[in-house]
């Protein structure tokens, strides 16, 4: 199965490079733009003036669900440079899994939000997602952290996720010291088990790398990155959704440590 996505994703690749460009120059409309390509490999979506939701299940068994914000005018353009890698890694992630689901008889949500209007996620409908995907781009690949007041992190989804990492080709993983989640992560997290990883740009600085999206095209780290990225969260997933044993574990831990924070 991974090799099958390993295939899809090459298949797809440049649009979700062409997807990475437009999202850090705002130009477009991205939220049609993703619409689009997750229809195309039968998604059901639902799209908001701010919010898109797309969903597939192969079957009844455990969904996971993916959440990331895209860059808007008010960012600068680290912030737009982060979101933009950060969101198309997201999406090749889903697209890529999505591609086995049927074999899986699980499902896949995602959800695409402006990133400062967290707020325009509704809550509610989140209990029917087993486990969830923060995903973050930076300099260097941190593993998930728990260094906001509140949030949990789920150290088999991190353990999962950094393991995949190493097998795509992203070898050197640091301490989550440097990693500081988001508002959002933390009340996700007394929900769902999650995840929040960085996943760091390899061979350049940001500021370099900012410099080919200036151009209007991602650089050949920004491919790798959002390739490497996709593989690993995708078979993140497929470990969680074909493997019981290691998903009865991210919930056993999950319902363990909401029993703490509640004494």
């Amino acid at each position: 199965m991974k090799q099958s996505i390993i295939n899809y994703l090459d298949n797809i690749k440049e649009e979700l490079f062409s997807l990475c460009a437009n999202l850090f120059h705002l130009v477009g409309e991205p939220l049609q733009e993703i619409q689009k390509l997750l229809e195309e490999q039968g998604f059901s979506t639902t799209l908001e003036p701010s919010l898109l939701k797309g969903e597939i299940h192969g079957g009844k068994g455990p969904t996971l669900g993916f959440f990331s914000g895209y860059p808007t005018p008010s960012q600068n353009e680290i912030g737009r440079w982060k979101l933009s890698l950060a969101q198309s890694i997201s999406l090749g992630a889903v697209l890529g899994i999505s591609n086995v689901i049927e074999e899986l008889e699980g499902g896949i949500v995602i959800y695409c939000y402006p990133c400062d209007q967290e707020s325009a996620l509704n809550e509610s409908g989140f209990e029917k997602i087993h486990g969830g995907f923060l995903l973050k781009v930076g300099k260097r690949t941190c593993e998930s952290s728990g260094n906001i007041p509140g949030f949990i992190n789920n150290s088999t989804l991190n353990r999962l996720f950094c393991h995949n990492l190493k097998e795509a080709g992203i070898i050197e993983i640091h301490g989550a010291r440097e990693n500081i989640v988001t508002p959002l992560a933390g009340r996700l997290s007394h929900l769902i088990p999650c995840t929040s990883p960085i996943i760091g740009i390899l061979d350049i600085t940001p500021e370099e790398d900012i410099q080919h999206l200036r151009r209007g095209q991602p650089s050949p780290a920004d491919k790798k990155v959002i390739l490497r990225g996709s593989h690993a969260a995708a078979f993140t997933a497929l470990d969680i959704i074909s493997k019981r044993d290691l998903f009865r574990e991210m919930i056993q831990e999950f319902q363990e440590s909401i029993e703490k924070v509640r004494e």
